[in-house]
């Protein structure tokens, strides 16, 4: 009986561990948004907006908007923005980094 008391706490106390809260996991944190300058883009294959920049080691950077812009920015002009990369699978049709972004006044 012991045993199986026993065999019981141990297995609850694990699987109550493994548990993620989903709605923390999935919210963009702010804390660790780069700030840049760059250049929206167009492309006829991806339905969302891409912004070309390049960062502060030089690496040139191509963005997915997926969230924070309307889609009305005129292609080819410069914005302000702070992006968070997102952890998900490309857009089809999409080249680049899918991220988060805020436009910076």
């Amino acid at each position: 009986m012991r045993v199986l008391f026993f065999v019981a706490v141990v297995l609850l106390a694990f699987g109550c561990k493994s548990q993620k809260n989903p709605t923390a996991s999935s919210a963009v944190s702010q804390e660790n948004a780069t700030s840049l300058k760059g250049t929206i883009q167009k492309d006829k294959n991806c339905k969302h907006t891409l912004i070309q920049s390049v960062s502060s080691s030089g690496d040139t950077l191509l963005l997915i908007a997926v969230s924070g812009l309307s889609g009305k920015e005129k292609e080819g002009s410069t914005v302000s923005f702070e992006y968070q990369a997102l952890r998900m699978p490309q857009p089809q049709g999409c080249r680049g980094i899918p991220a988060s972004i805020t436009l910076k006044k």
